[in-house]
Order: C-alpha cells, then sequence, then structure tokens
C-alpha cells in the first residue's frame, strides 16, 4: 500500500513536470473553434476574479512556481472535477495570441481533455479534465505542493 502511494505521488509530480516543461513541438491542428454557447466551468471570469483565487472547500489554488496558476476543482465526493490552468502574459494582447498556442500544447497531452481556452486581460484561461488525475485526492495533492498553495 505505502509503495502504491509512493508511486502515485511519484507520478502527480512527473505530470506537472511534464506540463510545466511545455510541448512546443507539438504540431497538433486545431482547427475548430469553440462553439459560442460553451458554458465556463468556474466562476472565473474577470481579472478581479484572478487576483481573488484561493483556495477553498471546492477547490485548491497552486501557484507553481510564478509559471502558471494551476485550479484543481473537487466534487461533493472529493474527487477531482476538473482544472484550470491560468498563464500570465505582459499584455492583454499578447494573452489573446496565446490562447491557441497554450491549448496546442495542452492538447499534446493525452489525458487531458480541453473544455475551453480564452484570454482574460493579461491571462490565458484554460479549463480541462485530465484522466491521469482520476486516482489522486485532494490530500495526495495537498502534501505534494503544500509550500505552493494560495491561501
Amino acid at each position: 500500500m505505502k509503495n502504491t502511494k509512493s508511486a502515485l505521488c511519484i507520478l502527480v509530480v512527473l505530470v506537472v513536470v511534464f506540463l510545466t516543461m511545455g510541448t512546443s513541438a507539438c504540431t497538433t491542428d486545431v482547427s475548430g473553434k469553440e462553439k459560442e454557447e460553451s458554458v465556463y466551468l468556474n466562476n472565473i471570469m474577470t481579472k478581479e476574479d484572478i487576483d481573488n483565487l484561493v483556495t477553498n472547500d471546492d477547490r485548491l489554488v497552486i501557484n507553481y512556481y510564478d509559471a502558471y496558476i494551476w485550479t484543481v476543482y473537487f466534487s461533493d465526493d472529493g474527487s477531482i472535477e476538473h482544472m484550470v490552468y491560468l498563464y500570465n502574459f505582459e499584455t492583454p494582447q499578447k494573452a489573446e495570441k496565446m490562447v491557441k498556442t497554450r491549448k496546442q500544447e495542452l492538447e499534446c497531452n493525452k489525458t487531458m481533455t480541453i473544455k475551453n481556452a480564452r484570454a482574460i486581460d493579461t491571462y490565458v484561461v484554460v479549463d480541462l479534465f485530465d484522466s491521469s488525475f482520476t486516482n489522486v485526492t485532494r490530500s495526495m495533492l495537498e502534501t505534494n505542493f503544500s509550500q505552493l498553495i494560495v491561501k
């Protein structure tokens, strides 16, 4: 049991490291556009929402070494419902230009399903589901990222 838990913790760390390194060499074609009626999976709609984003009972907010903000949303049973990645850029124009790029990079990871990608002010906000986190608990994330949690 201890070996399984250790292996799962290592897997979580490796996935996060992979995501931070990015996959800029990926050349996935993203020709489809988001549907106008797309429902956002979170309540992040303005820069003020991002500025006030903190950990609470429903979500865990992790500032991953200022590279991006990783928000994990939990369902009532404690399982991971979905995630949001927030990348900050110098200007709103740069963020708008980077939406497609960030979406393509994340789509290279076949365990991720991108639900929505959009710019909010200087941020690119990507809603997604990552099937590699199916057996990961909040407690495991809190242990592995304790120093990075935004409170």
